[in-house]
């Protein structure tokens, strides 16, 4: 909890040794650090299954880009988490992403994340705030905030059709 919470002057932070896997409180940890651009949680590991992340990244006003590509994605407390990230647009996670408890309409997780964008087109909405949208996006059948990392053909499947695509791209 706590860790980097208020530092404002950071602006970027390399945590890919730090050994997390007894921990599930990380509430706070980056929130007001109002420089940080992104972040790259995907060496983080957490054997824990009820992870709390409330505000984490909250007030993080630059923050464009989170990597949750890792072992933690159990999550069961997200209140506020990205709440007033303005800048963000993408959040990265792994196919194994799910909310261990029932979302709730009154947590305000994307409060404020004007810019944020699901895999699948879906934009911020004010009315659409709560954790119920911390899912991999969709589209219409179960829109979302969150983006499936290497989907690169945006069909909420990572398989050899995304290097395909990827190779066409180049």
């Amino acid at each position: 909890d706590y860790m980097f919470k208020g530092c404002s002057d950071l602006s970027s932070i390399d945590i890919s040794n730090f050994d997390l896997s007894n921990c599930n409180e990380f509430d706070c940890m980056f929130e007001g650090c109002t420089k940080l651009i992104s972040i790259d949680l995907s060496h983080f590991t957490s054997k824990r299954i009820n992870i709390h992340a409330q505000r984490m990244f909250a007030d993080c006003i630059n923050l464009t880009r989170i990597n949750l590509c890792n072992d933690m994605y159990h999550f069961s407390t997200i209140y506020e988490m990205f709440k007033n990230c303005n800048s963000l647009n993408t959040i990265y996670v792994s196919k194994e992403w799910e909310m261990t408890s029932a979302p709730s309409i009154y947590d305000k997780t994307f409060e404020n994340c004007i810019s944020l964008e699901g895999n699948m087109g879906t934009t911020f909405k004010p009315l659409w705030i709560s954790s119920e949208y911390a899912r991999i996006d969709k589209g219409e059948s179960a829109r979302g905030y969150l983006t499936l990392h290497g989907d690169v053909n945006q069909d909420c499947i990572v398989n050899i059709s995304d290097i395909t695509s990827l190779i066409d791209l180049l």
